[in-house]
């Protein structure tokens, strides 16, 4: 099972036991109002939209990562965050993209960016990767906060596959390295590669 580990969260793939974990937040109007692609309303739905996502992280050569954000503390889910290879039709955005949601009780306390920081750095440390990018609406700043504080930079408007009410964030290898977030600690870094092959566990 793919795993990644900060001082507070665990990241690890999706499993079927996740479906009722989830579903309080992805059922959420509040949670999902600008996150369509992660919204469902009965628990069936949660169940089919976390059956996809598991079948996808189960591909190989991997392109997508669907993960449920851990706390350490009490084990409980707190939130899930996405992130794979940008469709071909973005593709000029960056190399890969992102999405994460957290139950309402868990908003405030930093999760989403130390959620963010970790996949940031398996992206540019492990996978070598070039760039990544991120899109929120106007009308949620606090996901562009999150952006900034892990080093992307807002994209100059109008860009070219952005919604028109929207604002895409970019970081580039050069300015995660700048920033920290290119490097992984070997343990770390041999941990996530042996990992990351999906297995039928």
């Amino acid at each position: 099972m793919f795993t990644l580990r900060t001082k507070r969260l665990l990241l690890r793939d999706l499993v079927p036991g996740d479906v009722p974990r989830l579903h309080p937040f992805f059922s959420d109007r509040r949670v999902t109002r600008y996150m369509d692609f992660v919204r469902t309303r009965k628990l069936r739905q949660t169940g089919a939209w976390v059956k996809r996502a598991i079948r996808h992280n189960r591909k190989w050569p991997r392109f997508a990562y669907s993960l449920a954000v851990v706390s350490k503390k009490d084990r409980s889910v707190v939130g899930w965050i996405g992130f794979g290879q940008t469709d071909k039709r973005k593709r000029h955005l960056g190399e890969r993209d992102f999405g994460f949601a957290f139950l309402r009780d868990c908003w405030g306390k930093g999760y989403g960016t130390e959620s963010l920081r970790a996949i940031t750095r398996f992206i540019f440390g492990t996978l070598k990767g070039k760039s990544f990018w991120g899109e929120h609406s106007l009308a949620n700043p606090a996901s562009g906060r999150v952006m900034r504080k892990c080093g992307f930079r807002r994209m100059t408007p109008p860009v070219r596959g952005i919604r028109v009410r929207s604002a895409g964030y970019l970081l580039t290898r050069a300015r995660a390295a700048g920033a920290g977030l290119a490097a992984t600690r070997l343990a770390g870094r041999r941990r996530a590669r042996a990992s990351a092959r999906p297995r039928g566990d």
